[in-house]
């Protein structure tokens, strides 16, 4: 849609990247609509990762054209193309430098909709800058389609871009992590021999897994991206502030505290930063495995031992860990087995005892009753000394001996003296009571000693 140029501003003697539209388009309102859109959109972006508008030339000018901050790239892609490897905390590191560019436009109602790696420049060896805002490319059939028809690139576009052209901050999220994924594996998730196959491809939202191809990459960051490849825009992130704050999480699992000077170092020396990176996130990483083990989260500790392995094959003290976790899951599982074989036992023998022990225990009579001959009188229960007798009225020399029960060791001075109130249940209720000598009376709901 425009071609950039490199060019200087002679009113305020700076160099700037000049993007002027093609001449076969200057003639198209739409496209110089969309190429306005962009100038007034991006100038009101102020973010450390997204590339500055300096000046734009209007819609009722002549030659259309855009002034912008001039990076000292390259592009990312290029960046990724020229190493054979990426440390995934690098990755990590440029992934979240892009999302808070995002956020940043997202927070202005901007979506870009053509997140890609080749519209992300890294400047200066420090930064990475995204570019590009709203303009939609319409030449490579690889990466495009015709104008009007898709505005994106197919390998790097949201599912719902593709259905039906709505594009929310999801959408955006969803191209992100296209980039991210490549930058872990040098493949994009989504290829094919022809657009059409591409783009089935991502409506399908089927990709290979990125450790198919690098096996060094973090558990939590392969959980990451899955969700935000998901084929539906709500099993994603929400928004870019909720993804940003996950990868910095994953940063924090991996021991990375200081993302943009990890950055800055491995772009100005690849190889020694990552030989330094690798060795620091061993020792990081075991130490965590050890901590995790001794908390008995096994599945975490096995998580990590696992991904330090991935990064430095038969590291010793990684292997020694795993060892001394094996041989305590076996004790547990030796433990384990022999409960379940002896618990079944245990608690048959406790009910053998039981019943044994309550065949043995003697019956205590709580009062002794003479057995009588069946009658068709109402039986007269027998009252004991303690519920219907006051205390005072048994003289001691009256008294006969007693089976020794429960009721006959209550301590006197626990007995209560004076009026008493009994509360009579007999069963059957079809009986006389006689309460203190008195007549017997019919049990009933009147019935008053």
């Amino acid at each position: 849609m425009a071609t950039v140029y490199r060019a200087r501003d002679t009113h305020l003697d700076r160099l700037v990247a000049l993007k002027v539209l093609h001449p076969h388009l200057r003639g198209e309102g739409e496209a110089r609509s969309r190429f306005a859109r962009e100038a007034k959109s991006v100038a009101r972006l102020e973010h450390p990762n997204i590339v500055r508008v300096f000046d734009f030339a209007g819609e009722e000018s002549e030659h259309a054209f855009l002034a912008v901050e001039l990076l000292t790239g390259p592009t990312l892609g290029d960046f990724r193309r020229g190493l054979d490897a990426l440390p995934a905390e690098v990755a990590v590191v440029m992934t979240l430098s892009i999302a808070r560019a995002l956020a940043a436009a997202h927070a202005e109602g901007i979506i870009h909709r053509d997140v890609k790696p080749e519209n992300v420049l890294l400047h200066r060896d420090e930064l990475v800058k995204l570019t590009d805002f709203g303009i939609a490319h319409v030449a490579d059939a690889q990466k495009f389609t015709a104008t009007g028809q898709i505005l994106g690139s197919p390998g790097h576009m949201a599912p719902e871009q593709i259905e039906h052209g709505d594009c929310d901050e999801r959408s955006d999220l969803f191209s992100l992590g296209t980039v991210l994924y490549f930058l872990l594996t040098g493949h994009v998730p989504f290829e094919g021999k022809n657009p059409h196959q591409v783009l089935r491809r991502v409506v399908e939202a089927k990709f290979v897994d990125p450790r198919t191809w690098v096996a060094a990459i973090p558990p939590p960051l392969v959980r990451l991206l899955a969700r935000l490849l998901a084929r539906e825009p709500d099993a994603r992130f929400p928004n870019a502030a909720a993804l940003i704050e996950a990868l910095e999480e994953t940063l924090e699992w991996s021991g990375v505290s200081e993302p943009e000077a990890l950055l800055a170092r491995f772009l100005r020396d690849p190889a020694a930063t990552k030989e330094a990176l690798e060795t620091e996130l061993l020792a990081h990483g075991l130490a965590e495995a050890e901590r995790e083990l001794d908390a008995g989260r096994r599945a975490a500790a096995y998580e990590r031992l696992e991904y330090l392995l991935a990064l430095r094959e038969g590291h010793p003290e990684a292997m020694a860990l795993l060892a001394r976790a094996q041989r305590r899951d076996r004790v547990l599982r030796s433990l384990r087995t022999a409960a379940q074989v002896l618990l079944p036992c245990l608690l048959v023998g406790f009910a053998v005892v039981l019943l044994a022990s309550e065949d043995d225990a003697p019956f205590v009579p709580v009062a002794e009753t003479a057995a009588e001959a069946p009658s068709d009188e109402p039986i007269e229960p027998v009252a004991t000394a303690i519920e219907s007798v006051p205390h005072e009225a048994i003289a001691p020399e009256e008294t006969s001996p007693a089976p020794e029960t429960d009721a006959s060791r209550t301590s006197a001075a626990a007995r209560p003296r004076g009026p008493r109130e009994v509360v009579f249940s007999p069963i059957p209720q079809n009986v006389k009571i006689g309460v203190d000598g008195g007549e017997p009376k019919p049990f009933g709901p009147s019935f008053r000693a």
